[in-house]
């Protein structure tokens, strides 16, 4: 939630024990008054100014800020990540909540998804012995629905797929060398296209004090899941094809849902929540985390929220987030 706008005791007569919010001296007061523990979300990679020399390249050629963030390798967007995440420990929060942990989405576009090819990230690639000119050619190559197709298998995107969970592993790394003991979670994305954007979820959880998926079956924005395979059909398959590439995206990530586009945007399943869920478990299988995931609580009656709820206990989480403007 943005900010707790006066449901502090609310939130604690209902049995929350914590808030995760923007870090303002305002937010942490009330959640103190309420008796409510306060975590400072902290948008990773935040850009330090309006500039999209700060931002990730494409394979295309463009460059660009997505969502106000820059490039997770830049040295200034780090820097800048890293004050701010100080910045919250210092004002007395009880934790930090990395959200935006990672590369552009399906959501951000294409031109944006197929990056990061800029300065910093081929030295990162250099030293990884990853060869960014071949990363760059095959995603160049990736068009329509068998380019679709061989993105969600992966093909030919090895060195893609490890320099982009290489960075967001040592940022993370550095974020917890910052804080030392103090409690550190990170929003992810949903396990089925966490490998996408670069979060890998055991390397993730050992760093971790919990971690919590964001198994968003609905909504019109960035990690819900219902939008981002939206932005997949939308960005490679052509109209007139759009109910393959639904099956295709199905077929390959282990999902079900509408194969009408349209019908997408009312969301999917809340099945998807135990299939995810389950999902983080295997992945986190012996590391040592808590494992808490975040459902999408805006707009649905109580009877949705707490079908949704009961969908992640019984899977054996260790807690849950409700997610709300």
């Amino acid at each position: 939630m943005s900010s707790l706008r006066g449901h502090g005791r609310e939130l604690a007569e209902l049995g929350f024990d914590a808030v995760f919010t923007e870090p303002s001296l305002e937010a942490l007061k009330e959640a103190r008054e309420a008796g409510l523990k306060a975590y400072a979300c902290i948008w990773a990679f935040k850009a330090p100014r309006c500039d999209e020399r700060l931002g990730v390249r494409s394979v295309f050629g463009s460059r660009s800020l997505w969502l106000g963030s820059g490039c997770p390798n830049n040295p200034d967007v780090r820097r800048y990540s890293f004050k701010r995440v100080l910045e919250a420990v210092e004002h007395g929060f009880d934790g930090v909540v990395l959200d935006g942990v990672r590369f552009p989405a399906p959501s951000s576009g294409v031109e944006a998804l197929f990056s990061c090819v800029c300065e910093h990230c081929f030295e990162v690639g250099r030293r990884l012995g990853v060869n960014m000119d071949e990363v760059a050619g095959v995603l160049r190559s990736f068009r329509g629905l068998e380019g679709l197709r061989r993105l969600l298998r992966g093909e030919g995107l090895q060195g893609w797929l490890e320099l982009r969970a290489y960075s967001i592993t040592r940022y993370v790394e550095e974020v917890r060398e910052l804080l030392g003991g103090v409690e550190l979670g990170a929003a992810v994305f949903t396990p089925c296209l966490a490998w996408m954007v670069g979060q890998d979820y055991a390397q993730l959880g050992g760093l971790l004090d919990f971690i919590q998926p964001m198994v968003y079956h609905r909504g019109g924005g960035a990690a819900c899941l219902n939008y981002e395979l939206f932005c997949l059909v939308k960005g490679f398959v052509e109209e007139g094809y759009w109910e393959e590439g639904l099956r295709t995206i199905y077929e390959e990530l282990g999902v079900e849902g509408p194969l009408k586009l349209d019908r997408l945007l009312n969301g999917l399943p809340l099945s998807i929540l135990e299939v995810e869920v389950a999902r983080a478990k295997r992945m986190l299988k012996g590391v040592k985390v808590e494992l808490t995931p975040i459902v999408f609580a805006a707009g649905l009656s109580r009877e949705e929220v707490s079908q949704a709820s009961t969908a992640c206990f019984k899977c054996g989480v260790d807690g849950l987030v409700h997610f709300g403007y």
